[in-house]
């Protein structure tokens, strides 16, 4: 099964149960992925983070029934798992800048939120020449130390988090402090520990030759062998970074024949390639 048929039989389940209670969990299986992988495809292919993508279609819904019924609002707040008014309303002002009463007397217009066809959605971008690859390798396992920072898909937080860690890390001359190094002038960022609220940890780290020594403020990890897709991204960051995450997830992948090991994919930054006038980082996607 293709990552398009699995990703949207998620969406489907998502749809079945908008007045249920569901776990991430629950709905990263309907993929057969783990949380680590279906929040980062679920988001590529889908546009919203997974929480994002219920709340909008729960309210959606909510909405419809406001001006299509006369049930109360406490009863459909509670039909659409919002366990209080207040809460319920919060949530539908921040959605659509109007609070369920209002919208139920004047019936203003509102964006909605349809249920996604990702059939109807493909990111179709080839990136032009800024994306090279991939290249199919094999790397052994190996040790890094870095640091580390927790941020979140919610919102494309990350998007926007992961660019000021990656500019405090060299502002603060913390490449300076990592012992050992195998490489001196490149670093790795990766994502690791994904919880069932899409938040997850970044780590920016260098490979080094043992971690007998780690700094204070710093953690060690060894990363496992693993098969990679590995592409070049030439050009302006962050964004080009960003699309180039999305095509690879929502077009590539589901057309590669490969499929995805639950081990941390990479971003590889060489400090003499990113100072030159096209900067370049190069992209490491675990498959088998």
């Amino acid at each position: 099964m293709d990552y398009y048929n699995r990703i949207q039989r998620s969406i489907d389940y998502i749809e079945r149960n908008l007045d249920s209670e569901v776990t991430l969990t629950q709905i990263a299986d309907q993929a057969y992925c783990s949380l680590y992988h279906f929040h980062r495809i679920f988001q590529a292919m889908v546009g919203d983070s997974v929480k994002e993508y219920i709340i909008k279609r729960r309210l959606t819904e909510a909405a419809s029934e406001l001006i299509n019924s006369t049930v109360k609002i406490i009863e459909i707040a509670f039909k659409y798992q919002y366990k209080t008014h207040e809460s319920f309303s919060r949530a539908f002002y921040k959605t659509f800048g109007v609070s369920p009463n209002e919208y139920r007397k004047f019936k203003n217009n509102i964006p909605t939120f349809d249920k996604v066809n990702l059939y109807e959605n493909i990111y179709s971008s080839k990136l032009h020449g800024n994306l090279i690859g991939p290249e199919i390798i094999t790397k052994e396992d190996f040790k890094v130390i870095g640091v580390a920072s927790n941020t979140t898909k919610n919102s494309e937080v990350d998007f926007k988090q992961i660019p000021k860690f990656w500019n405090k890390f060299f502002n603060l001359k913390l490449e300076e402090k990592i012992p050992n190094k195998v490489y001196i002038d490149t670093y790795l960022g990766y994502s690791c520990d994904f919880d069932e609220h899409s938040n997850y940890t970044y780590f920016i780290c260098s490979e080094v030759n043992n971690i007998c020594i780690v700094p204070n403020g710093m953690v060690s990890k060894t990363i496992p062998a693993s098969k990679y897709a590995t592409f070049k991204i030439k050009g302006q960051f962050p964004e080009l970074l960003i699309n180039a995450w999305r095509y690879i997830y929502n077009t590539w992948l589901p057309n590669s024949g490969y499929e995805l090991t639950d081990k941390a994919d990479i971003e590889e930054l060489n400090l003499s390639r990113i100072s030159m006038d096209i900067p370049e980082v190069t992209i490491y996607l675990p498959i088998k």
